[in-house]
């Protein structure tokens, strides 16, 4: 099955929409930690439901919902009382830099976590944030090169789970499975390229629209022909 590339430019933030390099071609490739973190939550939105659909199948039931929501930080909202899971994924520092003949090579620490709120039991809770932490690591594991991140030269190892748990003042019981990674670019930075000359020309400015003035033109029924 081929999945669609996530990394296409759609309505939205700038932060979440771009093509994970800082810098055009000419300049050869310029990724950091923040390109690692984009290229998981979009592999973790084509795959992780998938791994969600045959979990439950084969527990007999819709028992663990696929997360709507993707970079929202649980301390940051409200709780509703349908609110199930969601999904953050953080990139910490460096934990190796490599120098090679045309570049640098990094390796990032990356964290997938999913928080969910759960019932008053609170080894269900747990039952499903391990099983949630499965398919997370499943559908990462499955994807090392991160859905063709930087022209597939990522390469990503799992290194860690943890199982975190609160309380909610609403008898909730709350609970965080949290992956983590080493996630390694190949070719993090050119050490070669760039253009012939440096351009010093800002960008052009973004046009923006100052006023608009609409008018509406009535016509009888059946006088205008619609496209």
């Amino acid at each position: 099955m081929t999945m669609p590339p996530s990394n296409v430019a759609t309505p939205g933030p700038w932060y979440k929409n771009w093509n994970l390099s800082y810098l055009p071609d000419s300049y050869g490739p310029l990724y950091g930690g923040y390109a690692v973190q984009i290229a998981t939550i979009n592999t973790l939105q084509d795959w992780l439901p998938p791994y969600i659909y045959e979990v439950n199948r084969n527990l007999g039931g819709n028992i663990l919902d696929v997360p709507k929501e993707y970079q929202l930080r649980p301390d940051y909202r409200a709780l509703p009382p349908k609110f199930s899971c969601s999904v953050l994924v953080t990139v910490g520092r460096t934990t190796s830099v490599q120098r090679n003949s045309d570049g640098y090579r990094a390796t990032w620490e990356m964290e997938a976590g999913l928080f969910i709120a759960g019932s008053k039991d609170w080894q269900e809770t747990q039952a499903k944030a391990y099983a949630y932490g499965a398919c997370v690591r499943g559908a990462i594991i499955a994807n090392p090169g991160l859905g063709g991140f930087a022209n597939g030269n990522a390469s990503t190892i799992w290194t860690a789970e943890s199982y975190l748990e609160n309380d909610h003042v609403g008898g909730r019981t709350l609970g965080a499975i949290v992956e983590t990674f080493q996630v390694t670019v190949n070719a993090a930075n050119s050490a070669v390229g760039k253009p012939p000359f440096p351009s010093i020309a800002p960008p052009p400015p973004i046009p923006t629209v100052e006023t608009t003035d609409t008018q509406v033109q009535n016509y009888p029924p059946g006088t205008v022909n619609l496209p």
